[in-house]
């Protein structure tokens, strides 16, 4: 029930409702981010209103051997970013993905 996804390493999951595919319409699709190690996280946050974080970043390490690996540049378009928005609650609303380099997360969102 898995199928091979672009960033390596990931897959995209198809649930479907026990009760056939019809039914309510339930089919989901799940995308797991990056994850494990070899991947660079980062996190960005909004410190001029509540300190919760914006922006969360993930790129894969570059293997260039068994034992050296590169790490992700900032400047590159290789990173998957989210972009957190929050009610007056502090609650997270929406999340938006985007492909992207983490430098430029600002304007990867309208």
């Amino acid at each position: 029930h898995t199928v091979p996804h672009a960033l390596h390493g990931m897959e995209m999951e198809y649930h479907y409702h026990p009760f056939g595919d019809q039914h309510l319409a339930a089919q989901r699709v799940v995308q797991p981010l990056p994850a494990a190690f070899d991947s660079e996280k980062r996190l960005d946050y909004d410190t001029r209103t509540d300190d919760n974080p914006v922006y969360i970043g993930f790129a894969e390490y570059i293997f260039t051997s068994e034992t050296a690996a590169i790490t992700p540049s900032t400047a590159t378009e290789t990173w998957l970013v989210q972009k957190l928005t929050y009610d007056s609650s502090n609650r997270v609303t929406r999340i938006q993905a985007a492909r992207g380099a983490w430098d430029d997360r600002g304007s990867l969102f309208t």
